[in-house]
């Protein structure tokens, strides 16, 4: 499934980092289980650009997918990507963000140091 215009602009003018869709990836494993509503191990493959030839995309996930999917796994594929795409669903994340955002800020005020990692609302927090 080709990714539609609106979901490389997911919660844009946050500061949030840059999809890999919009910064010119070809392939991206987007884990819906990580960062939307998605059941554990569910996750989508989108594909952009001219180097991803789409028939040998298809006959290589044939060769490795099951005879028989799981339709609880597909029906959670499906309704994170229905939420994502929802307008009043993407004002929750963004409010989320901003929340998580805020925290974040009052942790620092209070002298409590993170280590950064590659996940930015994923923090290690320690007592200073």
């Amino acid at each position: 499934m080709k990714p539609m215009v609106l979901i490389s602009f997911f919660c844009e003018n946050l500061n949030l980092p840059k999809s890999a869709l919009a910064t010119n990836a070809d392939l991206v494993v987007h884990s819906l289980h990580k960062s939307l509503n998605g059941l554990t191990q569910t996750a989508a493959l989108w594909y952009k650009g001219n180097l991803v030839n789409e028939q040998n995309l298809i006959n290589s996930i044939n060769l490795l997918q099951t005879t028989s999917p799981s339709s609880l796994l597909l029906s959670s594929c499906e309704e994170s990507i229905r939420d994502w795409l929802n307008k009043k669903s993407l004002s929750k994340y963004q409010k989320r963000i901003l929340e998580a955002k805020s925290i974040y800020k009052k942790l620092i005020q209070k002298k409590y140091s993170s280590h950064r990692n590659s996940r930015p609302f994923k923090n290690c927090i320690k007592h200073l």
